[in-house]
C-alpha cells in the first residue's frame, strides 16, 4: 500500500469506506465485495490491512485531515457521504453502530 502522503482520491475513499465497514466490528463479505468492486480488489485488501492497524480515533483524525486535501469542496464532501451511504446498504443492515460512526464522519467532514 502507498504511503498515506501519496494517496489519491480512490485510496482515500477506500480508507473511508473500510473504516465505515468496520463500524460494527464485522467487515461483511458483501461490504468488502462492494468496496473491491468500486475501487479494485488489490486496493481494498491492502487498505484493509492498514485500516485494521489503526484505532478508530486515529482513523477519524486521518479522515478529517485528508478529506480537505483529496475531497476539498462541499461537492467532494457530499460525494464521500453518498459512497458511505451506498456501503451501509450493501449488506442490507444499516446497524446502529454504523449510524453512530456515520454521524461522527459527517461531523468531522
Amino acid at each position: 500500500m502507498k504511503n498515506k502522503d501519496e494517496w489519491n482520491p480512490k485510496d482515500f475513499l477506500a480508507f473511508v469506506l473500510l473504516h465505515m465497514a468496520h463500524a460494527d466490528n464485522d467487515l461483511s463479505h458483501s461490504e468488502m465485495l462492494h468496496i473491491a468492486g468500486k475501487l479494485g480488489a488489490d486496493r481494498a485488501v491492502a487498505m484493509n490491512v492498514y485500516v485494521e492497524s489503526l484505532s478508530p480515533e486515529k482513523r477519524l483524525k486521518l479522515i478529517s485531515r485528508k478529506r480537505k486535501e483529496l475531497y476539498p469542496t462541499e461537492y467532494g464532501k457530499r460525494t464521500l457521504l453518498t459512497h458511505i451511504h451506498e456501503l451501509c446498504l450493501a449488506d442490507g443492515d444499516f446497524s446502529d453502530s454504523e449510524k453512530e460512526i456515520l454521524q461522527k464522519i459527517e461531523n468531522i467532514l
